[in-house]
């Protein structure tokens, strides 16, 4: 089994981005080299190799993308298996950005829904040229930052105007993201 499985949803995406999933392919071959070798760097190494699961919006495996807010399923050499949500952004500079709220109903986000446990923000060198690679980024454990959140120690800022229809969503500088919540960083 790849160390790395990537979901991917094919025909119709529903309510996805498309800018955002273009961004994430263009960079998908840099961030799989990047997740080998950070979790090797932590001492948790993945399997070898990666691959891609391409399913249907209507099949089962999508759910972990559209419900869960799992991107890949990783799997260890030590057979133990875990989720990642992933972001390649090239809008911000070096924060974790994660959606609070929707504005079309005001519904809890992917801050309140999403089951992986890692969750990983990556920033490409120039969007004009994925070969440049990515410039800075962040992996950490999703259960570890809410807990820290739930004692006052993320300084969120929030952006977005659920009142106005607008998506809400929380950030973060990567600085200021406490050590025990992240997997690697760089």
């Amino acid at each position: 089994m790849a160390g790395i499985t990537r979901i991917k949803i094919v025909g119709n995406t529903g309510h996805m981005n498309e800018k955002n999933l273009a961004l994430a392919e263009d960079y998908r071959l840099w961030a799989d080299a990047l997740y080998h070798t950070l979790f090797e760097e932590c001492g948790y190494p993945l399997s070898d190799g990666a691959a891609i699961l391409e399913c249907a919006w209507e099949e089962l495996a999508a759910r972990y993308d559209y419900q869960e807010g799992i991107d890949i399923l990783l799997n260890f050499q030590d057979g133990t298996r875990g989720t990642l949500q992933e972001k390649v952004l090239d809008w911000h500079e070096d924060t974790l950005t994660i959606e609070n709220m929707k504005g079309y109903n005001h519904s809890p986000g992917a801050w309140f829904k999403c089951t992986a446990q890692y969750y990983a923000v990556v920033y490409p060198q120039e969007r004009a040229d994925p070969a440049q690679g990515l410039r800075s980024g962040i992996i950490v454990n999703l259960p570890a930052l809410h807990i820290a959140t739930a004692h006052g120690r993320i300084p969120w800022g929030f952006r977005g105007d659920i009142d106005a229809g607008r998506n809400q969503f929380r950030w973060v500088y990567f600085d200021d993201i406490p050590d025990d919540c992240t997997v690697a960083r760089f």
